[in-house]
């Protein structure tokens, strides 16, 4: 496409969990895939959640080279990504229940739910607070040790009661904010943790261990 390349969208999206850039995935998406890109989980998903994308841009560049009319504009371009970035988040998916030491019934598949919803819920839950305004926010799967889960399951064991049940996966939430100006920070930290918390716990039934808040900047109530 001809003229400069737009910014990007800012979304909670700009970057997979291995760290690699979107917008640097989707530029070489018509290259064959990277030593890196070949070998990481994330990147995989990745690239297979954009190729359908990546194919009817290709058509498009196509059809701008026989009609010049045709050319999209930035916001067209800009709410592609902002699709391709919404695609990965929806194809990562975060269990239910605590993957370690949980053993579900043969009959019963695991349960999950998408990383996007879960970060959805809580942007929702913190900016409830008329002082706050969310910038960015992310989740992800906080692990038990494997010391404690081992400890938990050999306690089970000893007192006859088999293998563990399964117990709601816990997850760390990561926040970026702007505060009121008059408002005061450590009450509002305090504030949005609850908020996030309870409505994780009542909207998705997993646990939140973490919430980190960064306080970015401050604005007019």
């Amino acid at each position: 496409m001809s003229g400069p390349r737009p910014a990007p969208v800012v979304t909670d999206d700009l970057r997979l969990e291995c760290g690699r850039d979107m917008d640097e995935l989707w530029d070489g998406l018509g290259e064959p895939a990277s030593s890196h890109e070949r070998t990481c989980p994330a990147c995989r998903r990745a690239r297979a959640a954009m190729a359908p994308l990546a194919k009817a841009t290709s058509q498009l560049r196509a059809q701008e080279h026989e009609e010049p009319a045709w050319e999209p504009g930035p916001q067209v371009l800009s709410r592609v990504m902002a699709v391709a970035r919404a695609e990965v988040r929806r194809s990562k998916r975060l269990p239910l229940d605590e993957p370690e030491g949980a053993v579900a019934p043969p009959e019963r598949a695991p349960l999950t739910v998408s990383e996007q919803t879960v970060a959805a819920v809580a942007r929702r839950a913190a900016d409830s607070l008329a002082e706050v305004q969310v910038r960015r926010s992310r989740v992800e799967l906080a692990r038990a040790s494997s010391a404690a889960t081992g400890s938990a399951t050999a306690a089970v064991a000893a007192a006859g009661g088999g293998p563990t049940p399964p117990r709601p996966a816990r997850v760390a939430v990561s926040l970026q904010i702007s505060v009121a100006l008059r408002a005061a920070i450590p009450d509002i930290a305090r504030q949005v943790r609850e908020r996030v918390r309870q409505a994780i716990t009542a909207e998705v039934g997993v646990e939140t261990v973490v919430v980190d808040i960064n306080v970015q900047g401050v604005h007019d109530a």
